[in-house]
């Protein structure tokens, strides 16, 4: 039975782990989404001041955009993120719109300054809306896959804590189960047989 129970607790601690493991997961590629939505805004700063000074720069600075947009998209699209719990699939629907809108526009507003400088400062407000009205979504994407996480590292470590004692259990179960036996055992082979002793004891006096 000890060892029934060993191997349980090893295969749900294998369980626990992996799943550990993809969260962690998740949680960094959350994290480098966030960080591909502040890079986009500076991508785009970039440009309208390499278009005033250095024009010589936007095939750089667009390529910088453009690995900037696949870096976000694959973070958000990653498979350990998108297996998360329901919250974040939820949170992950919602800010599509916004996310759509906002890699557009920085794409948009990048290739505008080396285009027409003037006009990509004119329209950089709206630029800036876009990414404001995306900001709360990465935040709060960044919060549940965090609260998430933390709430699986609680989980594995009462599961943990349950296997330790079921196995403690089933050694003292085991340890009394032998005292006991041994306990039988030894009061039945040290018992005096009596008859046989009272049997030896007439054979061996002298007769008449």
């Amino acid at each position: 039975m000890r060892r029934v129970v060993a191997y349980h607790s090893a295969s749900n601690a294998d369980t626990t782990r992996d799943q550990l493991v993809r969260q962690a997961s998740a949680v960094r590629q959350a994290m480098q989404a966030d960080m591909m939505h502040d890079a986009l805004r500076a991508d785009v700063l970039r440009a309208i001041y390499a278009a005033k000074d250095s024009p010589g720069d936007a095939k750089e600075v667009i390529a910088a955009v453009t690995e900037h947009i696949e870096i976000f998209r694959k973070a958000l699209a990653d498979e350990d993120l998108r297996a998360a719990g329901t919250e974040v699939q939820t949170n992950l629907a919602k800010l599509k719109p916004a996310l759509d809108a906002y890699l557009a526009a920085a794409d948009k507003q990048t290739r505008l300054a080396f285009v027409d400088l003037k006009a990509a400062e004119q329209a950089y407000p709206e630029f800036q809306k876009a990414f404001e009205e995306l900001e709360p979504w990465m935040e709060k994407l960044g919060d549940v896959t965090q609260h998430e996480s933390e709430t699986m590292q609680e989980a594995a470590g009462t599961s943990s804590s349950h296997s330790r004692i079921a196995i403690f259990v089933v050694v003292l179960f085991g340890v009394g189960l032998a005292r006991s036996v041994s306990t039988t055992w030894c009061g039945r082979t040290s018992a005096p047989s009596a008859p046989r002793w009272r049997a030896s004891a007439s054979s061996s006096r002298p007769r008449p």
